[in-house]
């Protein structure tokens, strides 16, 4: 069994150069290649429930499967499971002081500075995109399979979240 990489994995480029083919890529050729990224560097949350799919081949619900296992992450992480995906992120991240029955994550303290603004709507625009414009996509697609630098691209960016989600605290009403 292999980990996909990105970067210098032979299935996605040649000696020197790498070359994305498929969603968003249309054969473009980057330039020397840069750093890989090998799966086994992805948030366990999201490598653990994609794996198995994988591994047989099944690039598209390899995603759909990590977006599934990080929304349960996130639900027991802040004790909700009234909402799910755009509004149970929309709440999580939310800038505002936490309400009863509607907690919040904070990646840091709320001091109200631009930083925490930024941090906090900037993890909230980029994970509800992720859910847009990769894990319903690929849902409503159907006989639509990613091309493995796509779909590993898509872990990645949900990984990204994983993190964030994993590394903040919850802040509850009082």
């Amino acid at each position: 069994h292999s980990r996909p990489s990105v970067g210098g994995a032979p299935s996605l480029g040649g000696a020197g150069h790498s070359s994305t083919r498929g969603r968003g890529g249309a054969g473009r050729e980057h330039g020397p290649e840069g750093p890989v990224l090998a799966a086994g560097a992805l948030h366990q949350w999201v490598w653990d429930s994609a794996a198995p799919l994988w591994e047989s081949g099944h690039l598209g619900e390899a995603v759909q499967a990590a977006a599934r296992t990080l929304n349960a992450h996130l639900q027991t992480k802040i004790g909700r499971r009234d909402a799910s995906e755009w509004k149970l992120i929309t709440d999580a991240f939310s800038t505002k002081d936490p309400q009863p029955g509607r907690p919040r994550l904070r990646l840091m303290e709320p001091d109200g500075s631009d930083t925490f603004i930024n941090r906090h709507e900037g993890a909230g625009f980029f994970a509800r995109g992720c859910y847009q414009a990769l894990r319903n996509v690929l849902v409503h697609e159907v006989n639509q399979e990613p091309s493995e630098a796509y779909a590993l691209q898509a872990l990645a960016a949900f990984s990204l979240v994983a993190s964030w989600i994993d590394d903040a605290w919850v802040s509850t009403a009082d």
